[in-house]
């Protein structure tokens, strides 16, 4: 995994209590995740926004449904 990978995975664990299983799931697709709901999605996007000084367009945020989506639009929207 590279850097930006590691770091959203540690974000999962600390802030959301994330599992390796799942960390697992998400990277399936994260409707998969136990628990998971809107509210945790936006609580997501939030706290990666934060992390990386970043914006997601409004319209992307419910398009992303695995970690490889998330780690897809960091990485653009960082350039």
């Amino acid at each position: 995994m590279n850097k930006i990978e590691n770091q959203f995975e540690d974000l999962l664990i600390n802030k959301f209590n994330f599992s390796k299983s799942d960390i697992k799931a998400f990277k399936k697709n994260i409707e998969n995740v136990n628990d998971w709901d809107s509210i945790k999605h936006l609580e997501l996007i939030m706290a990666i926004e934060e992390k990386y000084n970043i914006k997601f367009p409004y319209d992307k945020n419910f398009d992303l449904k695995k970690f490889s989506d998330f780690i897809k639009l960091i990485k653009n929207l960082q350039k």
